[in-house]
C-alpha cells in the first residue's frame, strides 16, 4: 500500500494575513495577565535559586546533599534562563504586532 507522505501546511501571506488581526487582538486582551504570569514565575525561580543555593552552603562535607544542590541549582538555572527567553520573545512579538 502506498500511504501518502505527510508533509507541513506551508504558510502563505493570506493565511498570515489573516492570522495577524487575530494574533493582535488576543496580545492587547491578555498579553497584561501573560506578563503578570512571567513574572510571577520568574520571581518564584529566583526564590528557589536562593533556597537552593543556602542548601549548597548548608550541605558541607555530605556529598550526597551537596549533589542534590547542585543539581537543583542547575534545573532551577535552566528554567530561569527558559522563562527569559519566553518573556523577550514574547515582549518583542508583542512590540512588533501593536
Amino acid at each position: 500500500m502506498n500511504y501518502p507522505i505527510a508533509t507541513a501546511p506551508s504558510i502563505n501571506s493570506e493565511r498570515l494575513e489573516k492570522a495577524i488581526p487575530g494574533i493582535i487582538e488576543f496580545l492587547n486582551e491578555f498579553g497584561g495577565y501573560i506578563t503578570v504570569a512571567i513574572m510571577f514565575s520568574v520571581v518564584t525561580l529566583v526564590i528557589l535559586f536562593v533556597i537552593s543555593a543556602t542548601k549548597l552552603s548548608k550541605s558541607g562535607d555530605n556529598p550526597v546533599k551537596r549533589q542534590q544542590a547542585i543539581s537543583g541549582l542547575l534545573i532551577i538555572g535552566i528554567c530561569l534562563a527558559l522563562m527569559g527567553s519566553f518573556g523577550l520573545i514574547f515582549s518583542i512579538a508583542v512590540s512588533f504586532l501593536s
